[in-house]
């Protein structure tokens, strides 16, 4: 799952946003 969509769920709940860190990380 790419972080744009989790960034989008991170609005609903909070908790995703850990996983767009991560996933930030080793896309760069």
């Amino acid at each position: 799952m790419p972080c744009s969509a989790i960034r989008r769920q991170t609005v609903f709940s909070p908790t995703p946003k850990k996983s767009c860190n991560v996933t930030d990380r080793q896309t760069s």
